[in-house]
């Protein structure tokens, strides 16, 4: 043959072995057979002679056929990694070119050009191989996968033709607002059926890949007011039939993820709250409105998302709106169950921020069933209140009820209320606390201490302690540093020296600090409770962390909650002491 046929065969070898170790480099079970015993004669190893540019190539390769078998098994049992795809590849490439140097000497010797006979069934049954082996691709499945969740993840951002108009610009800074994403979790529920948590689309609102992540939050880590809210465990069966409220859910649960995540309004968030928006206006706007429970429920639920982001003033202009339409109504008391709840969530929360009291009337009788439950460390006696503040102070029962309810709930405790049961106590304890923001609520005398200054920080560490230990709100919230900042200003001035002119005093001093501790996650306002703990303690003549244990189960303590912020709180006290200490021998 020519050298230029020769190189065109040889071109052409390389390139059909480049797209075969290419395009099939999983090969489960490759055989390349031997030649028959007539090819390896010693005849035709004598006869055999390479074009002249191929001679050195030739009798190496020549020296390699009389020394081992031409051909070899190449077994490949599993996914190749890289180390093995190459030294398998290198294998297929030298037999294919063995293979070819074998048929061009055996074509120069007898001048016949060897033909392959076709392999190819001719009946139906042969096409049936024996055992079903695997193959893989270079496009991986999770690559498309990955491709088709973000698709759908930009047709879930933007909205439907319908409402382009009312959601336009919005949606727009939406897409185009570089926010900085949380950091992807994997929910394994997701995971799992990969395409869509509802293929049935049984739910009121379609749901893309972002908006399933938040379900799986919701179902997994969303527990704020799980049981003062959703007593009964049926909220998500009006959600999944009313697409209003569910959008407005989710506008809630994103929030609860974002602050878990140290984000502020990611696009879901917004894109929720803007399609709970535009359906509560729909309705609004029909000639007849029909106002349904779970209408006026998405609008609370709109105050509750500001109120926990901190923004107040839009808060503000949601609940006059709420208040318009429960007015409508005929008043709270026409809702029913989880409905009603989440409107005077609403309304307990709107009052705490503004320190007023509620605009709706109470819901249940005033009435407290006393528990009386052993402490979890039963040998000193838990303090009182009353010594401080009187036996006639309404601080003394909304204390007592608290300490209840905090053991029934504990896991460490058989349930002593009901879910619902505990859903109205939560709500009674809420509601008479925000009624001492008014001096007239309770006709008592001044020595009394109902809403005088001296009675602030502890009920303000009440409140504290309420929403995070019993309603599980989550730390970040702006709504809790509110309320830490409202304690650390009530603790300025000459007061503190009311509370701790007595050890009594200084022992529940010490638990509002910790409670404030807690609550404080910025670093001045960290540092400064932390500094005021420190001092108490020194007082007290607490050093080590099971005396200050010890010394807060005095008061209040549920292991739950306190157990882990008392580590990380006490983690804190010994830098500042190390602190302290080599300040003091720099001096």
């Amino acid at each position: 043959m020519s050298t230029i046929s020769e190189g065109k065969s040889v071109a052409g070898l390389h390139e059909a072995t480049q797209k075969y170790v290419l395009r099939r480099p999983f090969i489960p079970l490759t055989v390349y057979e031997f030649p028959s015993s007539s090819d390896r004669g010693p005849e035709k190893r004598r006869g055999s002679k390479m074009p002249s540019h191929h001679d050195e190539l030739g009798r190496d390769n020549m020296d390699d056929y009389h020394d081992k078998p031409i051909f070899e098994f190449v077994t490949v049992t599993r996914h190749p990694s890289a180390t093995t795809r190459s030294a398998t590849s290198r294998k297929v490439r030298t037999q294919a070119m063995r293979d070819y140097l074998r048929k061009q000497n055996r074509q120069a010797i007898s001048g016949v050009v060897e033909v392959l006979q076709s392999t190819n069934p001719e009946e139906p049954e042969q096409y049936k191989g024996k055992f079903k082996l695997d193959t893989w691709t270079h496009k991986s499945k999770k690559k498309a996968i990955v491709a088709k969740r973000e698709r759908l993840l930009s047709a879930d951002v933007v909205p439907s033709n319908e409402h382009q108009d009312a959601g336009e610009d919005l949606t727009t800074s939406i897409v185009n607002h570089e926010v900085r994403q949380p950091p992807r979790i994997s929910n394994s529920v997701v995971d799992l059926i990969s395409d869509s948590l509802d293929p049935f689309d049984t739910l009121a609102i379609k749901l893309g890949p972002s908006s399933e992540r938040l379900l799986v939050h919701y179902n997994t880590e969303y527990t704020m007011n799980s049981i003062a809210i959703n007593a009964e465990g049926d909220f998500f069966s009006y959600v999944r039939t009313d697409p209003a409220l569910f959008h407005s859910i989710l506008y809630l649960v994103a929030m609860h993820s974002d602050l878990k995540n140290g984000i502020a309004d990611s696009p879901v968030c917004l894109y929720h709250g803007s399609e709970a928006f535009r359906l509560i206006n729909e309705r609004l706007g029909d000639p007849n409105p029909v106002l349904s429970d779970a209408t006026i429920a998405a609008v609370a639920m709109f105050v509750n998302k500001e109120n926990l982001n901190g923004k107040y003033e839009l808060s503000d202009v949601h609940k006059q709106g709420l208040e318009l339409m429960i007015h409508l109504r005929g008043g709270v008391h026409v809702l029913q169950g989880v409905f009603r709840r989440i409107v005077t969530w609403s309304d307990l929360c709107y009052a705490t921020i503004w320190s007023c009291q509620p605009s709706f009337p109470r819901l249940f009788p005033r009435s407290y069933q006393y528990h009386h439950l052993p402490s979890e460390d039963a040998s000193p006696a838990l303090l009182s209140p009353c010594h401080l503040f009187g036996t006639s102070s309404p601080i003394v029962p909304i204390f007592d009820i608290l300490r209840a309810l905090s053991q029934s709930l504990s896991t460490a405790n058989a349930a002593i209320f009901t879910r619902v049961e505990a859903s109205n106590t939560i709500y009674n304890l809420e509601y008479d606390l925000l009624l001492l923001n008014e001096p007239l609520s309770f006709l008592l005398e001044p020595s009394d201490c109902t809403s005088s200054f001296e009675s602030l920080p502890l009920r303000t560490a009440i409140h504290i302690y309420l929403w995070l230990a019993i309603r599980e709100l989550p730390l970040t919230s702006e709504l809790v540093h509110r309320l830490a900042q409202r304690l650390q200003e009530s603790l300025v001035g000459k007061l503190p020296g009311w509370w701790t002119s007595t050890r009594e005093g200084t022992l529940w001093m010490l638990w509002i600090l910790f409670i404030g501790g807690i609550a404080a996650l910025r670093r001045g306002e960290r540092l400064w409770f932390v500094r005021k703990i420190v001092g108490v303690c020194k007082t007290l003549d607490v050093c080590d962390k099971n005396a200050l244990r010890k010394s807060l189960r005095l008061v209040l303590w549920q292991e739950e909650f306190c157990g882990e912020k008392l580590e990380l709180l006490w983690l804190d006290m010994v830098h500042y002491w190390d602190i302290e200490e080599s300040h003091r021998k720099f001096l």
